[in-house]
This record gives C-alpha cells, sequence and structure tokens, in this order.
C-alpha cells in the first residue's frame, strides 16, 4: 500500500528533477515516474536498493509514495521541467531516500559545506 504525500519541503537539485517531501511516515527524496531521466531511474534506484538489502548493507528504505491530486494543486512547485516546459508531475513516485530529521524541524542541505568536508 503507497504512502501519501502530505507537505513540499524543497525541490532537489539534479537532473532527476528530484523533491523532498514529507510522507505519512516522514520525510524523504522522491523521484516521479515521468521524471526527464526517464523511469528507468528508479528501476536502477529500487534494484540496486533490493541488492543492497540483501547483502545486508544499510540502506535507506525506498517506498511508492501516492501524490494525490489535490496535494498537486495545493503545492504548484511539484513540477517538472524539460527545457522551458513545465510538466506536471507524476501522481505516483518513489522515495529514493528517507531523511533523518524530523518534518517539525528539517535540517537539510543542497551541498555539503567546506567546514565539514573533512568528516567525510
Amino acid at each position: 500500500m503507497p504512502l501519501t504525500a502530505v507537505r513540499h519541503v524543497r525541490k532537489m537539485r539534479g537532473g532527476a528533477q528530484s523533491h523532498l517531501l514529507e510522507a505519512d511516515d516522514g520525510c524523504g527524496t522522491l523521484e516521479f515516474r515521468n521524471n526527464p531521466q526517464h523511469r528507468r531511474i528508479l528501476v536502477n534506484e529500487r534494484l540496486c536498493a533490493t541488492l543492497l538489502d540483501y547483502l545486508k548493507i544499510a540502506t535507506p528504505e525506498t517506498a511508492l509514495i501516492q501524490v494525490g491530486a489535490e496535494f498537486l494543486a495545493a503545492n504548484p512547485e511539484v513540477h517538472l521541467r524539460l527545457g522551458t516546459e513545465r510538466i506536471a508531475s507524476a501522481r505516483v513516485a518513489l522515495r529514493v531516500a528517507a531523511t533523518p530529521a524530523t518534518p517539525a524541524a528539517p535540517r537539510f542541505t543542497i551541498c555539503l559545506p567546506d567546514a565539514l568536508l573533512h568528516q567525510v
């Protein structure tokens, strides 16, 4: 049973045009089925997650997220771009990464700050 998107946090960088959304069970990065890099990206993400899980390597859980028409109407920033054309997001997305932050106090960065780079 897919989870449901409840809040848009922000658009992420990258060719797949992911969005950081809060679902019923927390926040995560979502990639839509109709993303510009094609749906094979979602297949790759799901296949890799399954393989890593089989190898007992800790990774974020993937999940299907239902993005309702009401949610898309209330959050016009949830869309994709192909050149100058604005494309409506598909109503089903794959959460490819869950975040450890809570929705009340999100801690998200686009890039790793130089001050933290030595800790990697």
